[in-house]
């Protein structure tokens, strides 16, 4: 009898590319925002926020602070406290639809005043559940600013 002798075709060569080209990508940070909506797509409705002037936020992978959102948001000069509210409210939710993060360092300033947003699991009280599936879009609530969020 002879033995049986494991052959490597094109198809298991192919799914071991595969891998390694997705091992490649997570470890560089340049993996696919997998069951939420696209970074871009997510940065881009920030900047059409009401009050929002400038949006300069990336998605990060570092060995000590794990995945997390960087970056800064500007709000208009001059808005009013409940303006900013509603911008905080929106941009937290539009956060929340992106992808999972241990942390965030997103800042929020206006005139003077530089806070970092929090992005945690008590938004799912809020918000609701975080996106299971990949969407092509956040769904922001609408937030008047003359009566807050």
């Amino acid at each position: 009898m002879r033995p049986v002798v494991a052959r490597r075709g094109p198809a298991v060569a192919g799914t071991a590319l595969a891998g390694a080209a997705l091992a490649v990508a997570v470890l560089t940070g340049c993996a696919p925002s997998v069951g939420s909506v696209d970074d871009e797509t997510l940065f881009e409705q920030m900047r059409t926020v009401p009050g929002v002037e400038t949006v300069d936020v990336r998605f990060e992978r570092d060995p000590t602070y794990g995945p997390h959102y960087e970056g800064e948001i500007v709000l208009e000069p001059g808005l009013s406290e409940d303006a900013v509210a509603c911008v905080v409210v929106q941009v937290r939710e539009n956060l929340w639809q992106g992808r999972e993060t241990q942390t965030n360092g997103v800042a929020l300033v206006h005139d003077d005043r530089r806070e970092l947003l929090t992005v945690d699991d008590v938004l799912e009280e809020r918000y609701g559940p975080r996106p299971s599936q990949p969407r092509e879009s956040a769904t922001l609530t609408p937030c008047d600013p003359t009566t807050g969020p």
